[in-house]
């Protein structure tokens, strides 16, 4: 390819010489009318996003597939999906794995195991999980008690909390390999919290890793923290979801990128892209931020609120064509 030609290619992909190297990973929990909105769709929700996926032309495929084709420099299918659920509830089990099995389709689910042992409910039991892995179904770790990742118990040194972090990771694994007799290689943090430090840990037990800021996870990312798009009530409407599994990666490189703050603490975030891009639209929790942009490329989005303790996020998205957008979120965890 002449020199001419490559930067046309690059003007035209805006940066991306291998488009296939992305992908869009949702995360759902419930699939029942019965259970809290803010962690379910409806099993007609569910069906209408089967329905978008499957007459879209979009390729659903494994969580560990794309992980592998991505460490490995590979292309993935056009339009890769990979479908999530976090917490193994009773009703992946009863009602969305039938639909799912009837067009061969894989997906993932990340096991919380003290739960499961103690057969609460409205979890699957250890037999279900089974005979979902056996079908082909992905097993991952959630840990085994579903803690906050980042606090700290009373007393506790934060060397001690990442040896508690890490053992809860090990005690999982330990009881998937004994009661379903699969290894996960992927983990989810619980509520999608997570740290540098944290993301070490991970690394260092050599899983793949996810979590719940949205986001197009992509070649330039790291492995220990990929984005994912959750879909509940209130953000599963055709329009919401048709947006989300169209995204595209909004490639940039963090500056100072910090994830814990302080309450009432008002963060920038400051970022350079590593590739054209249209205008940014950027937002914290919801609200309009400014864009501010500095001769040397630097790009910042000041928190125009203080926050309040918990998760916040900073989300910036560009237009890439009608319909589509780059994505990047950023997640804040806020604490005192």
């Amino acid at each position: 390819m002449s020199k001419l030609a490559l930067a046309a290619l690059l003007m035209l992909t805006g940066g991306f010489l291998r488009a296939q190297q992305h992908a869009v990973i949702l995360i759902y929990h419930h699939v029942d009318a019965t259970t809290p909105a803010s962690t379910s769709v409806t099993p007609e929700r569910f069906d209408r996003h089967l329905e978008i996926l499957e007459s879209g032309g979009f390729n659903v495929i494994g969580l560990e597939q794309i992980f592998s084709a991505i460490r490995n420099g590979k292309d993935l299918p056009e339009k890769a999906i990979a479908i999530t659920f976090d917490d193994a509830y009773e009703s992946v089990y009863r009602t969305a794995w039938p639909k799912l099995e009837q067009r061969k389709w894989p997906f993932s689910v990340f096991v919380s195991t003290e739960s499961i042992d103690l057969g609460h409910k409205p979890y699957m039991n250890w037999a279900e999980l089974k005979s979902m892995a056996r079908s082909g179904v992905e097993i991952g770790n959630h840990g085994h008690k579903h803690d906050y990742a980042l606090q700290a118990q009373p007393g506790e040194s934060d060397h001690q909390r990442l040896q508690r972090f890490r053992a809860n990771i090990e005690k999982a694994q330990a009881l998937i390999i004994e009661h379903i007799g699969v290894t996960p290689t992927v983990y989810a943090y619980p509520y999608g919290e997570y740290d540098a430090a944290s993301e070490a840990v991970v690394a260092s037990l050599e899983f793949n890793a996810v979590g719940q800021q949205s986001g197009v996870y992509y070649a330039g990312d790291r492995s220990t923290s990929a984005p994912r798009f959750p879909i509940a009530t209130g953000y599963d409407s055709d329009d919401a979801f048709r947006l989300r599994i169209n995204a595209l990666p909004l490639p940039l490189s963090l500056i100072d990128p910090v994830r814990v703050v302080t309450v009432g603490s008002q963060p920038d975030l400051r970022f350079r892209l590593t590739a054209n891009t249209g205008p940014l639209s950027c937002f914290v929790n919801g609200q309009a931020a400014t864009v501010e942009r500095s001769d040397d490329g630097v790009v910042s989005v000041p928190t125009p609120m203080a926050l309040k303790p918990g998760r916040s996020k900073t989300t910036c998205t560009a237009q890439h064509s009608p319909g589509v957008s780059r994505w990047y979120s950023h997640l804040w965890v806020v604490q005192d």
